[in-house]
């Protein structure tokens, strides 16, 4: 994704997404890439969206994307073992 510095010049920049690792609220990469840190296994974005919305764990953050509770994370290494057989 890109935007415009500067519409007279067309100067372009790459849009940074934010991380919110710090705080309660992740975008859904960063728990992707928990995930995969902490299991060994991949679960796809589209899957940790409707698990978020079936337990009310994701807020719209005013900016396009979503934000998911990082207490999900434990739901979700549960999802993916139970999913792929055994841990890593």
């Amino acid at each position: 994704m890109w935007k415009d510095v500067n519409p007279a010049t067309q100067k372009r920049q790459p849009i940074e997404y934010p991380h919110y690792k710090e705080e309660t609220w992740w975008v859904a990469s960063d728990i992707k890439e928990e995930i995969r840190k902490m299991t060994g296994k991949y679960i796809s974005l589209v899957k940790i969206g409707k698990i978020a919305k079936e337990n009310n764990m994701v807020k719209d953050s005013g900016k396009g994307f979503k934000l998911y509770h990082k207490d999900l994370i434990p739901i979700l290494i549960d999802f993916v073992n139970y999913y792929y057989g055994g841990e890593k």
